[in-house]
């Protein structure tokens, strides 16, 4: 329990430093201030990041009430790949990639809102890529590696079944093997 809350509470301020920092280099803070208000684009961004604790209970439900946020909100953008990593490690990969597809697909409707981009198109697409494909990599890599530890778990439980069956087996044959002793003598009288 104490984990998962440190997971949650590390998520949510993960998601918030990555949201901030796209804040200050992205078109937000331009000298021409976009359609939407940077207090509205954070404030819909920190509403998203809070609302990362829901990703264990209903991975797809908080993916698709945070992905469409990027297309008005870089701020949001922390809380949206976070919810496509948990995708990635907790659903299919196709549906984990196909959250990615949609936030690169809200790019052209974010760009839209900015009155004069102070960066080229391409580069929004691309650094929209470049962490989009980063999260569904983290988080099939987290998937196979804690299959990879279950796996391990359940084969160490086995062979230490099997290890304690071999040792009772071997006291048992040793037992069956040694002669019987007289009950009526001492055991250095015994031949």
């Amino acid at each position: 329990m104490i984990r998962r809350r440190l997971g949650d509470v590390f998520a949510v301020v993960a998601a918030l430093i990555g949201g901030a920092i796209l804040v200050a280099v992205g078109d937000p803070t331009g000298p021409v201030p976009g359609l939407i208000p940077l207090p509205v684009d954070v404030a819909l961004g920190v509403l998203a990041c809070l609302a990362l604790p829901l990703r264990r209970r209903w991975p797809v439900g908080l993916a698709a009430a945070v992905v469409p946020l990027s297309a008005v909100s870089v701020m949001a953008t922390g809380a949206v790949l976070a919810a496509v990593f948990g995708l990635a490690l907790r659903r299919r990969l196709a549906v984990a990639a196909g959250f990615a597809a949609l936030y690169l697909a809200t790019t052209p409707i974010y760009l839209l809102f900015q009155r004069e981009p102070r960066l080229p198109v391409w580069t929004d697409v691309v650094v929209r890529g470049v962490l989009a494909v980063a999260a569904l990599g983290w988080g099939l890599y987290a998937r196979e590696r804690q299959a990879l530890i279950r796996q391990l778990d359940r084969r160490a439980t086995r062979a230490e079944a099997e290890q304690a069956a071999r040792v009772a087996r071997a006291r048992r044959d040793e037992r069956d093997r040694s002669p019987a002793r007289c009950t009526t003598c001492s055991p250095t009288d015994c031949p």
